[in-house]
């Protein structure tokens, strides 16, 4: 699941250039996909401000109802701030784990 955190950051960071619909498509349905799990985890370890924060994420790429941000800027901005979320929390995925096993 490592890798899927670090590919959903990696895919959000590539949007911030212009690229085709079908591309958004795919990362509407990675990302909640990934904050699921990241939910899942974070909820485990009590960590309840993450679960709030990836609730927020979950809500602006749903597929179910698309959030519509006219300007693209502003989904530069949103995209760069969740890539380096998700990068963050798999390269600090080897510290979670040992956090898990010392309790």
């Amino acid at each position: 699941m490592r890798l899927l955190t670090i590919l959903t950051g990696l895919f959000l960071l590539a949007f911030t250039f212009k690229l085709p619909d079908s591309y958004f498509a795919t990362l509407r349905i990675l990302v909640p996909l990934s904050s699921l799990y990241l939910i899942k985890q974070a909820y485990d370890n009590d960590a309840h401000s993450r679960v709030f924060l990836f609730l927020i994420i979950i809500g602006l790429y749903n597929p179910f109802m698309p959030i519509s941000i006219y300007q693209h800027g502003l989904w530069v901005l949103v995209h760069i701030t969740a890539g380096i979320i998700f990068l963050t929390r798999g390269i600090k995925w080897p510290q979670v784990k040992k956090e898990e096993e010392a309790s």
